[in-house]
């Protein structure tokens, strides 16, 4: 497995992308910086900072799916070590299972769409049964709001089957945890979450559920 060392730093410490330092977000008061820890593999520490674009999904510009889970990860051990708190939310297009092309091609929009909906620190990158979000230093009610409001606004967003039929109104779900509220590991914090992603969905989607409405 590829790994990564994340860094919580100021704006004010970056002085450019020397070493292949990844950023992710923009300018704010606090910033994520990827960089290789000492057993990243060489293949991705080589020429043209290969290890660079190998953490971005070229179709959305999102972290891969492996990278976002290391973050993930690696915050969980963070807030444990500092005690501090994080959450992370779970989209999915309430569409058909037999529209599989289509929500495909909802979920790039959606993941495309998301620098827009979300905060400049939030963190955003595909996960096996949806698109997960990652909100740093958010507490369980604030996580909440975000994920109201990334719903609310795709509500106004419309979307296209073929290039000539009408566009198509398009909800989604979401599961929303916060650490240490839902969980103190990774790993149970996702199975949490996917699982309330999953309430969500049998319920009629377009709605965000968390451990409060359980």
């Amino acid at each position: 497995m590829t790994r990564f060392r994340l860094s919580l730093v100021r704006p004010s410490d970056y002085t450019g992308a020397a070493h292949g330092q990844l950023w992710v977000g923009r300018a704010t008061a606090r910033r994520v910086m990827i960089v290789p820890s000492r057993s990243t593999p060489s293949r991705l520490t080589g020429e043209k900072g290969n290890w660079l674009t190998s953490l971005l999904d070229p179709s959305t510009g999102l972290l891969q799916q492996e990278a976002f889970l290391h973050l993930l990860l690696r915050e969980t051990g963070r807030a444990t070590r500092y005690r501090d708190f994080f959450s992370l939310c779970l989209f999915k297009p309430d569409v058909r299972e037999e529209e599989p092309g289509f929500e495909r091609r909802v979920a790039i929009s959606l993941s495309r769409k998301m620098s827009e909906l979300l905060r400049v620190t939030d963190l955003v990158g595909p996960l096996p049964e949806g698109m997960g979000i990652l909100l740093l230093h958010t507490d369980h009610l604030e996580a909440v709001r975000v994920a109201e409001r990334v719903r609310a606004a795709i509500r106004r967003l419309e979307f296209r089957l073929e290039p000539g039929p009408s566009p198509k109104l398009v909800t989604i779900s979401a599961g929303a945890v916060s650490f240490p509220r839902d969980g103190q590991t990774s790993s149970t914090l996702l199975s949490r979450a996917e699982r309330y992603l999953r309430e969500a969905r049998q319920r009629g989607g377009d709605s965000v559920v968390h451990s409060n409405q359980l």
